[in-house]
């Protein structure tokens, strides 16, 4: 399914009947990333998921990252959904925080999944070097293989062979340029204006997203809870999907009052 954002049109898939739950997907992937949640929560939820601008089958990778939450604004009301909880990993979780602090009515809860809203100095000059390796002309590889080690997935060898595929099709320049865009904006007073619930998930075997990012968001957040899941890295709704999936459906349904 596509709607209009201006000129641009976006792709997403609705799914399911039920309170709305939004997934929003990381730097360069896109809504196939959900595919075990899509399948997992439409049997009692309606399940919105997105290719944000430029990833995916989504135009429009001149849209900078902060009018990011102004697409998803649109397409929520194009949907005529009134609010929803926002499940997005690491940018994607960034777009849901910039959507509930300038659309709080719109965000009954904020899941973020190893994510961070600001980045120190010295993990600022070690991530830039990594992206600087989509300048080389071997299709992503090296830059993949870094990637893939920080984050802790290397067990997994499914993840791996899907994320060396997408780079056939990944817009690496959109990816690089996007990153270098994140990497300056600083999220922080978000945080501490947020009324809605934030569930934290970390994979401790993230070292792409280290714990302290974690701990700053719950520092910052009045109503915050940090799960870890151990044996993860930076990718746990695809590394244990079950168990994943179980720890947002206890968050939701909290929020529901059960």
């Amino acid at each position: 399914m596509r709607f209009s954002y201006g000129s641009e049109s976006i792709y997403y898939q609705q799914e399911g009947q039920g309170p709305v739950l939004l997934f929003l997907h990381g730097l360069g992937g896109n809504s196939s990333n959900w595919i075990y949640q899509r399948k997992y929560f439409q049997t009692h939820r309606t399940v919105i998921s997105v290719d944000l601008p430029g990833h995916g089958q989504s135009e429009g990778s001149h849209i900078r990252f902060q009018e990011y939450w102004k697409v998803i604004a649109s397409l929520l009301e194009h949907l005529n959904i009134i609010s929803c909880t926002i499940c997005g990993l690491s940018k994607g979780a960034r777009v849901g925080l910039d959507l509930a602090d300038h659309r709080p009515e719109m965000v009954d809860g904020l899941i973020m999944v190893n994510s961070f809203v600001r980045l120190r100095t010295d993990d600022r000059i070690e991530r830039m070097s990594i992206y600087g390796l989509l300048d080389l002309a071997d299709g992503g590889e090296q830059w993949a293989d870094v990637l893939l080690r920080e984050m802790g997935v290397l067990e997994h060898p499914s993840i791996v062979r899907g994320f060396k595929h997408s780079l056939k099709t990944m817009n690496r320049k959109h990816v690089q340029q996007m990153f270098y865009e994140l990497a300056d904006v600083d999220q922080r007073d978000k945080l501490e204006r947020l009324n809605c619930p934030v569930l934290i998930i970390r994979g401790v075997h993230d070292h792409f997203v280290p714990e302290f990012y974690a701990n700053e968001i719950h520092r910052l957040v009045k109503q915050s809870e940090v799960v870890v899941m151990e044996h993860c890295g930076h990718l746990p709704y695809l590394e244990k999907p079950a168990d994943f999936n179980h720890i947002v459906d206890t968050f939701l349904l909290r929020g529901e009052g059960e």
